[in-house]
């Protein structure tokens, strides 16, 4: 007989994450471990000169001390870094899903045509590039065109979001770039959002 699950554990199974309570903990450690938080400095005036402050000052840029609200929005870049690393597949299950060698994804990961979170424990993809037994079409094109500096939350909102470049008609609605690639429509469409993406 199996042991009961713990309620965290089963309501995170219930939502499609075969993850432990503890897994998700080291996510959200992980993520919050490896956030630009250099973004978000909670001091802007610890490491700026009184010339390069008032410079700074002067061109119009806001130095005083992080605000509540975007302690808050940290808080919730994490959580949304958090979901997406543990959402992702590591190299073996990627090379699962799309039956090849996990020599081939790390390949590809060098490549730049998957696409790849560097961890302590290796490499995680995220899932907005895969199908349920292959790629997201034309991903590979797209993916390169990326800048590498992009974080993996701007990398998961650009192709998860809605996009107003990338308009159906029919369906009276903007499709994220996902949408766009995997219902068949030119990707170049989706490659010059993601080149122009800073």
């Amino acid at each position: 007989m199996k042991p009961a699950l713990s309620p965290s554990t089963a309501y995170f199974q219930a939502h499609g994450l075969a993850v432990e309570a503890e897994q998700l903990e080291a996510m959200v450690k992980l993520a919050i471990t490896q956030l630009q938080q250099t973004l978000y400095p909670p001091e802007p005036l610890a490491d700026l000169t009184q010339a390069e402050a008032e410079a700074l000052t002067a061109g119009g840029l806001d130095l005083s001390p992080r605000r509540d609200d975007e302690a808050s929005a940290l808080a919730q870049t994490t959580a949304k870094y958090a979901a997406l690393l543990t959402t992702s597949l590591t190299t073996a299950e990627a090379a699962e899903r799309l039956g090849v060698d996990a020599s081939r994804i790390r390949q590809r990961l060098t490549e730049r045509t998957l696409y790849g979170v560097r961890t302590s424990e290796g490499w995680r993809l995220p899932a907005f590039q895969f199908l349920a037994e292959s790629l997201l079409p034309a991903i590979g094109d797209v993916l390169p065109l990326l800048s590498p500096d992009l974080h993996p939350v701007a990398v998961h909102n650009f192709f998860t979001l809605p996009n107003v470049d990338l308009r159906e008609e029919e369906l009276g609605r903007d499709l994220s770039p996902r949408e766009w690639l995997q219902a068949g429509y030119p990707p170049n469409a989706v490659a010059d959002l993601a080149a122009a993406l800073e």
